[in-house]
């Protein structure tokens, strides 16, 4: 006959038994999501606008993503970019010099534009498997702070992985360039951002 002190630790028991016969399992369900190392000489952050209603474009030349992505817990995904704003360049001299300057980056000021994502939400995906995705979250430039959405596309083989997309920022909601062109008549006030990203798990 059972003593009622080994019906109360039985179900114990019996749930730290199937704990070790699983082995890695029950802790896998409470890992953190992995964290992607970014191929830098094969990912690239540009910008375009147009000066005149002449398009011009340019890229930033050094940026660190910091990417900890699971599809399936996207709740626990995050995406933080840390971008180094004195290494914009777009072959123009005249854009070149200028851009670091006080009326625009002001990198002695604000040597970064900074992006981290509050949520990271799924789409779906194509007939060729691409998945789309939108991560919502904080952009700051000049210490100015807005909330933003992208919307990207991933395509994941094997450990690497290939994220591509694009939004459209007002600059002016930032301070960028308020006091050459305050209402984006020579200048347009919407540049477009593109990133084409490539990372491999650790």
């Amino acid at each position: 006959m059972r003593s009622p002190r080994f019906d109360r630790l039985f179900p114990l028991v019996l749930f730290f038994a199937v704990f070790l016969c699983r082995g890695i399992g029950f802790s896998s369900a409470f890992a953190a999501p992995p964290v992607w190392t970014v191929d830098s000489l094969d990912s690239h952050l540009s910008f375009s606008g147009k000066d005149n209603g002449k398009i011009f474009s340019g890229e930033f030349k050094k940026f660190t993503p910091e990417i900890a992505f699971d599809r399936q817990d996207l709740a626990a995904s995050s995406i933080k970019v840390i971008v180094d704003t004195a290494s914009a360049t777009t072959g123009d001299e005249t854009y070149d010099r200028t851009l670091p300057g006080g009326e625009w980056f002001n990198v002695f000021q604000f040597p970064n534009a900074v992006f981290e994502s509050a949520a990271i939400r799924y789409l779906g995906s194509d007939k060729a498997g691409v998945e789309g995705y939108e991560a919502s979250g904080k952009l700051t430039i000049l210490g100015v702070t807005q909330n933003i959405i992208f919307p990207f596309t991933l395509a994941v083989t094997n450990q690497s992985a290939h994220a591509t997309g694009n939004l459209r920022l007002k600059r002016l909601d930032f301070g960028l360039g308020k006091t050459v062109d305050a209402k984006g008549d020579s200048i347009s006030n919407d540049i477009i951002v593109r990133f084409d990203i490539r990372a491999h798990l650790k």
